[in-house]
């Protein structure tokens, strides 16, 4: 994997995002050790619950003191929050629980190397040859969200952690399905819904191209800085384009209508062809670039004839901002497909690394590691 392309986060927020149930890390004032709890209820804006946790006389003194300031942890699809609160109440019966204020703010570190996309798109997967219709909720460069209703074979789900499974996913402006293998890393279930959160592995070209168009589209796929200055010059001219279809007068075009003139067809039939000629994602990416280029001289031609409305109206049919973004995902395919071909002849898989996070995450242990090629 090509390590050009890295997204890691750490923001602030005001938006609590947790569920009931979450296993959280307590740390009590300026302590350092950290305690296990539970989430067991939210009054959202006012305060939350907790259960009791556990730990030494010196730590668990202060959780009988209202006001003694907490600092609580915890992992949600894949991140990391944490956020600064205080003890509001110690409830010693029918259970021993804590209320504890509401965060004013929140602090979240993003532990996967790309950012999640929020989406709703057909899908199905096969485990084990059982077949499950849903959607997929939320999609990244390396994985996603599963839903699906409730059914009796869900039971047969239970403890198939690292599970391979197939993911079938309709991405919009792709024909037909786009195929994908990954691992099952987590499992949550409601009484109505289950979530898969899913690794996904090796990705063939095609379907490649297809996701990380998608992810272009929803602007959530990071520079490719290898490939930053040739993308760069087609959204030059891309943009030269639009704005000569949308302009008043009768201006001559200032952009190359021939595919082979422009700078990114100049870099195509020279430096691209040379380094992913032998890629059948570079085979694609010409034909959909010489394609792209036919219909808006086709558009071009038809304004100048006098036909402006016509014109405009071809062009806005073309959808020139996807198929452009095909062509950026067909070339950052083609260089990852080189980039593992390469590692693997010469036998070397480049390992995943993540950076430690922030001392607010502070979760340098397993459950971190396992979460951070997680995506969910």
């Amino acid at each position: 994997m090509n390590n050009d392309i890295e997204h890691k986060q750490y923001v602030e927020h005001n938006k609590l995002e947790i569920d009931i149930g979450a296993n959280l890390q307590i740390q009590v004032g300026l302590l350092a050790d950290r305690m296990d709890s539970s989430l067991i209820g939210i009054c959202p804006g006012k305060y939350l619950i907790i259960g009791m946790p556990r730990g030494s006389e010196q730590v668990m003194a202060p959780l009988h003191e209202e006001g003694t300031s907490l600092i609580i942890r915890y992992i949600h699809h894949g991140n990391v929050y944490g956020f600064r609160s205080a003890l509001l109440h110690a409830l010693a019966r029918p259970e021993r629980l804590l209320f504890i204020s509401y965060p004013a703010q929140v602090q979240v570190y993003e532990l996967r190397n790309y950012p999640r996309v929020a989406c709703f798109l057909p899908a199905r997967a096969a485990i084990d040859h059982q077949l499950f219709d849903g959607s997929v909720i939320n999609v990244s460069r390396t994985g996603a969200r599963f839903a699906f209703p409730v059914d009796e074979a869900t039971v047969a789900l239970v403890g198939r952690i690292d599970t391979e499974l197939e993911l079938d996913i309709q991405f919009p402006g792709a024909a037909g399905y786009t195929h994908i293998a990954g691992n099952l890393r987590d499992i949550h279930a409601s009484s109505d819904k289950v979530n898969l959160g899913v690794r996904f592995d090796r990705i063939e070209g095609p379907q490649l191209a297809n996701l990380l168009s998608f992810l272009l589209d929803a602007q959530a796929l990071p520079e490719h800085h290898g490939l930053s200055a040739v993308i760069r010059k087609h959204a030059i001219w891309k943009k030269s384009v639009s704005a000569y279809f949308h302009a008043v007068n009768d201006a001559k075009p200032a952009f190359a209508m021939a595919a082979e003139n422009c700078d990114m067809g100049k870099w195509l039939n020279g430096v691209g062809k040379d380094q992913y000629g032998n890629t059948a994602e570079f085979q694609q990416l010409e034909q959909t670039h010489h394609r792209l280029h036919e219909e808006v001289t086709a558009a071009t031609k038809l304004r100048q004839s006098g036909e402006k409305e016509g014109a405009l109206g071809l062009f806005n049919k073309l959808d020139i901002g996807h198929l452009s973004h095909r062509i950026s995902a067909l070339l950052i395919a083609a260089d990852e497909h080189r980039t593992d071909v390469a590692a693997v002849a010469v036998g070397l898989e480049e390992p995943h690394e993540m950076t430690p996070p922030p001392d607010i995450a502070g979760l340098h242990g397993t459950e971190a590691e396992e979460t951070g090629d997680r995506v969910s």
